[in-house]
């Protein structure tokens, strides 16, 4: 080979090494309020608790990484409607400050989602991008709970998370006048 291809060809294998060095992917170590086993959340699958992996309860919760958020889906398999408790649920960021998250009622066999750090879109936004472009938080048979908290004084939507302090999940629930809760502890890990 001769030397200046040599030179080319080291030069090309620094720069996407480079580039990819700051590509650190994100995951998450979930666990369950209850003591159960710390599960590691990656973006090729969702990771569901349900059953004896929460505390009480007749949700599922379901959670993925995805560009370094941690997106949280609360099914409701039962046959009657489930409210998620606003004024009571909350994320408590790595800074210790408590933030109240959006209350609403989970249909029968629907499903809603949050997503940790929030990213805060309008009332009624599309599909961000040109015509036709899939917004990667949504799903078919899923909803979104309006973001009403957000004009809340005192409350910055926009929090960070360090990779080495966790955040805690309180969420509150009430089902045929019947009140429940489920907590997690998750921190991220940098893969």
């Amino acid at each position: 080979m001769p030397r200046a291809e040599f030179l080319l060809t080291t030069l090309r294998l620094l720069w996407v090494a480079s580039a990819c060095g700051g590509c650190a992917q994100i995951e998450f170590d979930a666990t369950p309020g209850n003591g159960g086993q710390t599960v590691r959340i990656g973006d090729s699958q969702d990771v569901t608790f349900s059953g004896d992996a929460i505390s009480r309860g007749p949700l599922q919760y379901r959670m993925r990484a995805d560009e370094g958020h941690l997106i949280l889906w609360i099914d409701n398999p039962t046959n009657d409607p489930v409210e998620l408790l606003g004024d009571k649920s909350n994320v408590v960021d790595p800074e210790g400050i408590s933030h109240p998250l959006n209350g609403g009622t989970i249909a029968p066999g629907r499903s809603a989602k949050e997503i940790f750090p929030p990213v805060v879109e309008p009332p009624n936004s599309g599909p961000a991008g040109p015509a036709g472009a899939v917004n990667n938080y949504d799903r078919p048979g899923f909803i979104t709970l309006p973001d009403t908290n957000a004009a809340m004084e005192g409350n910055d939507p926009n929090w960070q998370w360090d990779d080495t302090l966790d955040i805690r999940l309180n969420l509150f629930f009430q089902q045929d006048g019947h009140p429940f809760e489920q907590h997690f502890s998750v921190s991220r890990v940098r893969k």
